[in-house]
């Protein structure tokens, strides 16, 4: 037992439960995001739950923190490589899609708890989202930048949730179009 992640420290602890959170939504629904249900998944009793998350808000507000996290980490990564251009922004989101992180993906639960439990919580999303777009919008080309971007994110919250029924060639030929719709953005 020594190896178990509920042995090594209340911050292992912490994201075990936060794990076992996004597992149980993804696994049985955002409906069934309880207290004792999370306990459950994650091995430890209620009271081990509650001492990290007082309430279920506390908890989705965790797990929403811990995937915007990933995001503003991941937009600080495209915006070093692939470097400020619309363009190249928009090549650097799909390259950066094209091989998808299970674990982010995992997180997703917390964007489905959100939505179906406190909707309000998804707003930190929007403003990076509003923030991420106003730098391009005066581009000549900031529609079609919108629309990759959109089927871009479209692709990644169906994967995401379990939802797309995508096959690798479906996944080839996807990001091949987004490439080269990326291509029709001027510099």
């Amino acid at each position: 037992m020594a190896d178990s992640p509920m042995r090594k420290g209340p911050g292992a602890r912490r994201e075990a439960v936060l794990d076992a959170a996004e597992a149980l939504v993804l696994d049985t629904g955002a409906a069934h995001l309880t207290m004792d249900a999370v306990a459950a998944r994650a091995g430890v009793s209620k009271g081990g739950v509650l001492h990290h998350f007082p309430t279920k808000r506390h908890l989705i507000e965790a797990m929403l923190d811990r995937l915007l996290a990933v995001f503003e980490a991941d937009s600080v990564v495209v915006e070093r490589i692939a470097g400020p251009g619309l363009k190249a922004q928009i090549h650097g989101w799909i390259r950066l899609a094209e091989t998808p992180d299970p674990k982010v993906e995992g997180m997703a639960a917390a964007l489905l708890s959100a939505a179906a439990n406190e909707p309000e919580l998804l707003s930190p999303f929007g403003g990076m989202m509003q923030q991420r777009l106003a730098q391009h919008r005066a581009h000549p080309d900031y529609a079609l930048a919108l629309a990759v971007r959109t089927a871009l994110d479209g692709y990644w919250l169906c994967n995401a949730l379990r939802m797309g029924p995508f096959t690798p060639a479906d996944h080839t030929a996807f990001f091949a179009m987004l490439h080269t719709l990326a291509d029709g953005i001027g510099d």
